[in-house]
């Protein structure tokens, strides 16, 4: 299961820490390392349960902080649960 972070080390600039880790990430990632988590997806389904770094409706970018995103999610997952 993807998130955001792993993707900026690609070609998003960013500050301070997070250029940091990026630059990091880019100078240690082998080709083999980014084909794998190209391959990944950005959510997983376990039976019942739906998991994904984010939210269902963008899973890569959305977080889900409060009880209207929370609502506007729903429609997203088919799951009885969803972490």
């Amino acid at each position: 299961m993807t998130g955001q972070h792993w993707g900026d080390s690609i070609s998003v600039p960013l500050m301070s820490d997070a250029r940091r880790a990026v630059t990091w990430t880019r100078n240690t990632l082998t080709p083999e390392n980014i084909e794998f988590l190209s391959a990944v997806t950005h959510y997983l389904r376990f039976g019942e349960v739906y998991i994904s770094h984010g939210s269902p409706r963008e899973p890569v970018w959305e977080y889900i902080l409060d009880p209207l995103i929370a609502a506007l999610n729903f429609p997203h997952f088919e799951t009885p649960y969803c972490l």
